[in-house]
Parts: structure tokens; sequence; C-alpha cells
């Protein structure tokens, strides 16, 4: 471990807790997985039109930005 920490130039501690984090970064990675499916999901169907349209119109980003923000707590 030590001569790998020593060619990678990282500090020994720093290796071990990512190490240790894989866990962590692989239950956040399953989460943003499935948020952006949920997403995806709820804009299903929505209009493509990203021209300025109407002032009524909502475009797809809008709609999109509508929807993770009322996701988000």
């Amino acid at each position: 471990m030590q001569r790998i920490c020593r060619v990678l130039k990282v500090s020994r501690s720093g290796c071990c807790r990512w190490i240790a984090g894989a866990k962590t970064r692989e239950v956040r990675q399953a989460a943003d997985e499935a948020l952006t499916a949920e997403i995806l999901e709820g804009v299903e169907g929505l209009s493509g039109r990203e021209d300025s349209g109407p002032a009524g119109s909502v475009t797809r980003r809008q709609a999109l930005s509508t929807a993770i923000a009322a996701m988000v707590p």
C-alpha cells in the first residue's frame, strides 16, 4: 500500500479513506440513477418545443426545471 501511494503521490490515509468510501459512492450513484429515471419519466410526453412561442407556452426546459425543483426537499 505504501509503495502504491508513493507512486500515485497520494497520502496513505487519503487512499484508505477513498477505498473505505467505495460503498457510499456506489449507493450515491444508484440514487442518482433512480432520480434521473424518475425525472425523465416525469417529463415524458411533454412538448419538445424550444422556441419562444406564445407567452403562455411552457418549453421542455422550463417543465424539467419545475419537475426537478418539485423533487428537491
